[in-house]
């Protein structure tokens, strides 16, 4: 985890749209926790990237505690601690929903997530543009949304309808 991930997000999707047999404008991100954080910064700053599925995304505070806890499952490098909590500050996921503009964005969380509240998610809805999507799972835990192969099919087919 650094700030050069972020711009490997990018890179990806640039990569990907350039696979033939792959429509450029439909290249989409799905992340969960630290991954949605990374999906949504992304689709902010990145055209390659068409969409965005965030499953109980972090926000900059959330990871930010992680980190100086020792809670977050990571590697970095101790000196990189200092750069990567001043990078965090500067990016908040609020502000990225908005800059995503008309780019879709699926938020999904479990109601019973021990580590992200989905009140989080519901704030990150408010503040995005449409199309987007909030659904919310009765209990469950912080992992339990990403695995769902239901919940899967419905991501697909809600990025479908909103992708054209």
């Amino acid at each position: 985890m650094s700030p050069a991930a972020l711009g490997d997000v990018g890179k990806m999707a640039r990569f990907l749209g350039g696979i033939k047999g792959v429509d450029p404008a439909r290249v989409c991100v799905r992340g969960s926790s630290m991954g949605g954080f990374m999906a949504i910064q992304a689709a902010a700053t990145t055209e390659q990237i068409a969409a965005v599925i965030a499953i109980c995304p972090a926000g900059a505070d959330h990871l930010r505690r992680g980190l100086l806890s020792g809670s977050l499952e990571m590697r970095l490098d101790p000196g990189a601690l200092t750069a990567l909590e001043a990078w965090l500050t500067e990016h908040d996921l609020r502000q990225a929903v908005e800059l995503m503009g008309s780019k879709p964005l699926l938020l999904i969380h479990a109601s019973g997530d021990e580590q992200i509240p989905w009140e989080w998610s519901e704030e990150l809805y408010a503040c995005a543009p449409e199309p987007r999507k909030l659904i919310v799972l009765p209990g469950g835990h912080h992992r339990s949304a990403q695995h769902d192969a239901e919940l899967h099919g419905v991501a697909l087919r809600w990025l479908e309808r909103n992708l054209g």
